[in-house]
């Protein structure tokens, strides 16, 4: 037993000796040619990202814009679809006419129109008809949040307790910045709409 001991506490230390002398002569590397390692980083990481993204991305910043603007959307979506068992109940909370009926609908049409505008802003090759649908669902979500902002902050039967923009997997208490935050993100939709042009 202590000569098995012994063998692995040799074997061990000599695989700690030869990474530590690995380790030194590769920092040494690094450090005496820092700048091409750089070089050749960049140019490896350009590569990478030319190959993910279509080549018009990179000739028009508009689709970087969608593409950014997507992931707004994306991660509302994904926030509200991660705790959807409670959404209704957080919608329901609006205190909105028609109350349980009301709540269900817009725990369906919320998450419906951030996913159908995603296929418009990550410049999807899609037919006519399906890219007029997803282009307009890019304005007619934060459309809506801005009502629901504005509901939110002047009626009196809410409860302020959760805005629901992240359903109910992060609250996030009413007040006048998701009315600023629904208008900017409006502003930022129709500015993509404008200027996104459709891929070939």
């Amino acid at each position: 037993m202590k000569q098995s001991f012994g063998g692995v506490f040799v074997f061990v230390t000599s695989l700690l000796v030869q990474y530590m002398v690995i380790f030194r002569s590769a920092s040494t590397f690094l450090k005496k040619n820092e700048k091409t390692c750089g070089k050749v980083y960049t140019k490896i990481m350009k590569k990478m990202i030319k190959h993910i993204f279509p080549e018009e991305f990179g000739k028009n910043p508009a689709y970087i814009r969608g593409l950014v603007l997507a992931l707004l959307y994306a991660g509302l979506a994904i926030a509200q679809l991660f705790s959807y068992e409670r959404f209704s109940d957080v919608t329901l909370g609006f205190g909105l006419f028609g109350g349980r009926v009301t709540a269900v609908v817009l725990a369906v049409i919320i998450p419906a129109l951030e996913i159908g505008a995603l296929p418009y802003l990550l410049s999807m090759k899609l037919s006519d008809r399906w890219r007029a649908i997803s282009c307009r669902l890019v304005v007619a979500a934060p459309v809506l949040w801005c009502l629901l902002a504005l509901w939110q902050n002047f009626a009196g039967t809410v409860d302020r307790s959760n805005t629901g923009l992240f359903g109910g997997t992060i609250i996030t208490t009413v007040g006048v910045w998701i009315i600023a935050f629904s208008a900017l993100w409006l502003w930022a939709a129709v500015l993509t709409v404008r200027e996104l042009p459709k891929r070939a």
